[in-house]
């Protein structure tokens, strides 16, 4: 595990080398489409955030809404890493 405040948009396959990745929205700094693109080559995405972010709807996996509460993140983890689906999307 290891946490960055920013995302590496000059190299986005580093992303990659994760098994996943949980994304505060608040590290979404930047153009639309450098998101989009780190976001689609690395590993599966939980995006933290207090509302779902419509336009990553289709790119992370799950999202775990702010306050977090309990073990929503480490569930969330255990899901994606047991192979589980995509987020559902609206």
């Amino acid at each position: 595990m290891s946490s960055r405040s920013r995302l590496d948009y000059a190299n986005p396959a580093a992303g990659a080398r994760y098994d996943c990745i949980v994304l505060d929205h608040q590290a979404l700094t930047g153009p639309r489409e450098q998101v989009i693109e780190f976001c689609t080559h690395a590993a599966p995405i939980i995006l933290v955030s207090s509302t779902p972010i419509e336009w990553l709807s289709g790119i992370v996996h799950d999202l775990v809404e702010k306050p977090v509460m309990g073990g929503a993140i480490a569930n969330s983890v255990r899901r994606i890493l047991a192979g589980e689906g995509r987020m559902r999307t609206k």
